[in-house]
């Protein structure tokens, strides 16, 4: 073989590599945009979970603020309406209290504050109110609110004494604590 012939092959050869190498580089670009347009799906797919789930948390926290505002709407209103049967609770205290003569009107009207007091209170459980537990039970700093201390050797240390208003929950919620008169043997 001369040696124009073998610098003919060889520029074939090079011509030939050349075209090879260069579909390969073609080939390697097209897999790097393939991969490069997966990892940018795959990441779009990340995100829209993300935001499908915090769609979701959102819809969840939505209803539940809203769940809870309605169950706890009428707060303000019993804050304003439970001093009332305070009030007609004192007042039927008092009346039981009195040394008045035996009077069939007295009675009438003990017997309908009674009556009125009842009412009040069923209602207002119908309405998720719960009237705070203070007879028999011990202190407890989170639905009691001691305003003062008595001596009295026959309850343990700690015990309720006196209640001297009523607390009240709404929906398990405290609203108003006991105002209460706590044991102190020593």
């Amino acid at each position: 073989m001369s040696d124009t012939q073998n610098k003919a092959e060889q520029d074939v050869n090079e011509s030939q590599a050349e075209e090879v190498l260069s579909a390969v580089d073609e080939a390697v670009a097209e897999e790097n945009k393939a991969q490069g347009a997966e990892t940018l799906v795959n990441e779009w797919k990340s995100k829209a979970a993300y935001l499908a789930a915090e769609l979701e948390n959102m819809k969840k926290r939505a209803i539940r603020d809203r769940t809870e505002t309605i169950k706890f709407a009428n707060e303000s209103l019993l804050k304003l309406v439970v001093p009332v049967l305070d009030n007609l609770s004192l007042a039927l205290s008092s009346a039981k209290n009195a040394k008045v003569e035996d009077s069939a009107l007295l009675k009438s009207l003990v017997e309908g504050v009674e009556m009125t007091v009842k009412l009040f209170e069923q209602t207002l459980a119908q309405a998720g109110v719960e009237f705070i537990v203070t007879d028999g039970a011990e202190f407890d700093p989170e639905v009691h609110e001691a305003i003062g201390q008595a001596q009295n050797a026959d309850l343990k240390d700690g015990a309720i004494v006196t209640v001297v208003q009523r607390g009240f929950k709404l929906s398990g919620r405290v609203v108003r604590t006991a105002k209460v008169i706590v044991n102190k043997t020593n």
